[in-house]
């Protein structure tokens, strides 16, 4: 499952927990989502040229889709993991 389909915010406060660099989270996790293998979509025949370009499209869609929902999450986690934890202390007034 790619990370980016995890709760944002409940990932971000375990890798806190567990002292993950985000950076390098961040890094690993956006190398998926641009290298994701269109073979899903592909076929071996090429009588059809139709069903070809049709997958084509869906490969396309996908991909696009992925880039749009892993943006979301990043800002979503980048937001949660340098927020205050669960667990830290409230400031003083």
């Amino acid at each position: 499952m790619p990370v980016w389909r995890l709760p944002a915010r409940g990932f971000a406060e375990l890798c806190k927990q567990i002292v993950i660099d985000v950076g390098t989270l961040l890094r690993w996790s956006s190398l998926f989502v641009g290298g994701a293998s269109r073979g899903v979509y592909g076929r071996l025949e090429g009588s059809d040229e139709g069903r070809t370009d049709m997958l084509e499209r869906l490969a396309d869609a996908s991909g696009d889709q992925s880039r749009a929902e892993f943006a979301e999450w990043r800002s979503a986690f980048m937001a949660a993991y340098e927020g205050p934890s669960i667990d830290d202390a409230r400031p003083r007034r």
